[in-house]
C-alpha cells in the first residue's frame, strides 16, 4: 500500500506541477476547492412528508486571511436560476444552512397558467401520483471573495420524523489558477474556459486524467463515450421502500438534455435486460420502481429489486451511428438514494455515488449477460 501511495505522489508531481497534487482530474474527490456545488436537494412540500437537505460549508484554511463572500445561486432542474443571495464567511468558519430555509426565503412564483418561477419552479411529482409533492433543485456557492481552494462541504438528506438520515460530501470545485499543482485540475476537453478555470466533471476531463497519468499531456484525446454505473436496491414493493436515481448533467440553461436512452439493467445474478430510460432535464429524479424491467425483479425472500444499471452515452442502440444524448464535455454526476422501512421497525437510508467511466474509441466495454432462468 505504501509503495502505491509513493508512486501516485511521483506521478502527480510529473504531470500536475512542481507541488504534490492530491486531487484526481475530473473526479469529485473531496479535495478542498474554491466553489461548492450541492448537486441536488429534496424538500417535502407541506403535507407530503418531512424531507429536508442540510448543508455545511467549512473553511479549512489554516492561515489568517480575510473572510470570503459566497454568492448562492439556486437552480431548478433545467438549470435556470430561481434565487440568489450573498453570504459572508470568515477564516475557519463553518456555515450551516438547509434547503427549506432557503426555499422559504424565495418568492412563491405566480400561479398557473403563468410560467413557473421562484418556489413554484422547483415543484415536482416525486412519486408519480399526479400531485406535486417536493421541491428539488441544486445550489452553486460561488466564491466571490479571496480566490482560495479552502472549502469543503457536507450534505445530509434527512427525514427526522421518519428516523432517516443519509449524508455525502458536497462537490468542491477547484480553481486551476490558484496554485501550480492545480493548474490542470480544470481541464475539460474542448470547453476549457467555459467553467472559468474551475474543475469540470465531464467525460473529457475524466478521460484526460487517465491519459495524463499513462502517457503525459501530448497524448490527450477527446472522449468518445461516457457512462454512469449506479447501484440499485429496493427492499420490497411497498410505498415505504424506494430507490431514487439522481442524475445531474449540466450547468448551462437551455442545453438540451440527453432525453431517451436505451440502457442495460442488471440483477445480482448477471442477468440483463435492456430498456429505455428518460433523462428529460439537466437534474433528474428517477424512481427505479417505474423503470426497472419486470423480468429482473426478484421474489421474497430476496430484495424486490437489486442490481445495477449501465447508462451509456451515446445510446447503445444507436451504435455505430452518431450518438444520441452525448455531449463530450457535458458535466455528469450521479447518485442513488435508497430508502426502506424494514420489517423489524428499523430504517434504511443511504446515498451512494454512481461510478463513472469514459474512454475512446467507441463502443464502451459491455459484460456478457447470463440467460434468464
Amino acid at each position: 500500500m505504501k509503495k502505491f501511495i509513493a508512486v501516485a505522489a511521483i506521478l502527480s508531481v510529473m504531470f500536475l506541477g512542481a507541488g504534490t497534487s492530491h486531487a484526481l482530474l475530473g473526479v469529485p474527490d473531496a479535495v478542498p476547492g474554491e466553489d461548492i456545488l450541492i448537486p441536488f436537494f429534496i424538500v417535502s412540500m407541506p403535507g407530503h412528508g418531512n424531507d429536508n437537505t442540510l448543508i455545511t460549508i467549512t473553511d479549512v484554511n489554516g492561515a489568517a486571511v480575510l473572510g470570503a463572500e459566497f454568492h448562492l445561486h439556486l437552480y431548478d432542474v433545467d438549470s435556470y436560476e430561481q434565487y440568489n443571495e450573498l453570504i459572508d464567511v470568515t477564516d475557519g468558519d463553518v456555515y450551516v444552512t438547509n434547503a427549506l430555509t432557503i426555499i422559504n426565503a424565495m418568492a412563491p412564483g405566480l400561479p398557473a397558467p403563468a410560467p413557473p418561477t421562484g418556489r413554484r419552479a422547483l415543484e415536482i411529482d416525486l412519486d408519480f401520483d399526479g400531485i406535486n409533492d417536493h421541491w428539488v433543485g441544486y445550489i452553486h456557492f460561488e466564491n466571490v471573495g479571496a480566490g482560495t481552494n479552502d472549502y469543503i462541504s457536507h450534505v445530509y438528506q434527512v427525514s427526522v420524523a421518519d428516523g432517516m438520515v443519509a449524508g455525502y460530501s458536497g462537490v468542491s470545485m477547484e480553481d486551476a489558477t490558484v496554485v501550480a499543482d492545480n493548474r490542470l485540475e480544470a481541464y475539460s476537453g474542448t470547453l476549457g474556459a467555459d467553467f472559468g478555470g474551475l474543475e469540470a466533471f465531464s467525460a473529457g476531463s475524466l478521460l484526460a486524467g487517465d491519459q495524463l497519468l499513462a502517457t503525459g499531456p501530448a497524448a490527450i484525446a477527446p472522449a468518445a463515450w461516457f457512462r454512469l454505473l449506479p447501484r440499485v436496491y429496493v427492499a420490497d414493493d411497498t410505498s415505504n421502500s424506494s430507490n431514487i436515481l439522481i442524475i445531474w448533467t449540466d450547468v448551462e440553461p437551455g442545453v438540451p438534455a440527453p432525453g431517451l436512452l436505451h440502457v442495460d439493467f442488471w440483477d445480482e445474478d448477471e442477468h440483463a435486460l435492456s430498456s429505455p430510460i428518460d433523462i428529460p432535464d439537466e437534474l433528474n429524479f428517477i424512481d427505479i420502481k417505474y423503470i426497472y424491467p419486470v423480468g429482473l425483479r426478484n421474489v421474497p425472500p430476496e430484495a424486490y429489486i437489486a442490481g445495477w444499471i449501465d447508462i451509456a452515452t451515446p445510446d447503445y442502440s444507436n451504435w455505430p451511428f452518431p450518438g444520441v444524448g452525448f455531449v463530450e464535455d457535458r458535466l455528469w454526476l450521479g447518485y442513488s438514494l435508497q430508502r426502506a422501512a424494514m420489517a423489524d421497525g428499523t430504517t434504511l437510508d443511504v446515498i451512494l455515488e454512481a461510478h463513472r467511466d469514459a474512454g475512446t474509441p467507441w463502443p464502451p466495454p459491455r459484460p456478457t449477460p447470463l440467460p434468464l432462468p
